[in-house]
């Protein structure tokens, strides 16, 4: 359970916009936890704390606030890529999204067939119409219920106002794509963030994509194909993330060569 250090705390709402569950409220200037029944375990919450006062019990306060690492990629990898779910109206320079392209082009593919094409909906017109189109399929197939309701609210789990998305789409009867998919996906998406930008996977966008006509014909989608993956980029609005989230380690099964002796 998650809880908060009133001695640490400064009541500065970093954790109330960090979450994406909105376990955290701001109520008469002060931070309280709500109901934690939703909190999907990401810890945005202490990674955004200023002051580390966010603790979570049984685990020791070094334990969940990891130091930073020095290397280079372990920084850009551990620390420098979040999600992030606030963006600005600017939009990334082509030449941006064009290099971490190209790079990504050298992530790992089967026979090294590459067996993707992108689209890329560029500007807040198209990021806006891909939004509501989502909103409009929940409305009427019943998936992802909550969106029409937060997006009554005035938020927006889609795009989270970033004016690019990136949409990488694959044919729909090649069993080894999306595995390929995934691998350009997150190898574009740390060369965008070492370029300075921020990201997002769209999650809820790449379903309604696979699904929806209007979003297909938006995306460009031919007959075969299906989006694998789309991901959310431009420049964070105030989240900065001064810690590193906790991350225990996964179990590990170690499978080895049986030792004889002579």
């Amino acid at each position: 359970m998650l809880s908060i250090n009133e001695s640490r705390c400064v009541n500065c709402g970093a954790c109330v916009r960090a979450c994406p569950m909105g376990i955290f409220q701001l109520r008469k200037g002060a931070v309280r936890v709500g109901t934690q029944r939703h909190c999907i375990l990401c810890y945005h919450c202490s990674a955004a704390c200023p002051r580390q006062a966010i603790e979570l019990e049984g685990i020791s306060h070094e334990a969940f606030y990891p130091p930073k690492p020095q290397a280079p990629v372990q920084e850009l990898v551990r620390s420098k890529r979040r999600a992030i779910r606030h963006f600005t109206d600017k939009l990334p320079e082509k030449g941006q999204l064009l290099s971490a392209l190209e790079g990504a082009e050298y992530a790992p593919s089967a026979k090294n067939r590459r067996p993707y094409r992108w689209a890329v909906l560029y500007g807040r017109e198209q990021t806006v119409r891909a939004r509501d189109l989502t909103v409009a399929w929940s409305e009427i197939s019943g998936e992802s219920p909550e969106l029409p309701i937060l997006a009554a609210k005035g938020m927006d789990l889609v795009t989270c106002g970033a004016a690019c998305l990136l949409v990488l789409l694959i044919p729909k009867d090649d069993f080894r794509a999306p595995v390929d998919a995934a691998a350009v996906m997150t190898t574009t998406e740390l060369l965008l963030v070492d370029q300075g930008l921020a990201t997002c996977w769209a999650g809820y966008f790449n379903r309604a994509c696979a699904d929806s006509p209007d979003l297909r014909a938006l995306v460009g989608v031919e007959e075969g194909w299906t989006p694998a993956c789309s991901l959310m980029v431009g420049y964070p609005d105030r989240e900065r993330y001064p810690n590193l989230p906790y991350r225990p380690l996964r179990p590990v099964r170690w499978v080895e060569c049986e030792r004889t002796s002579d």
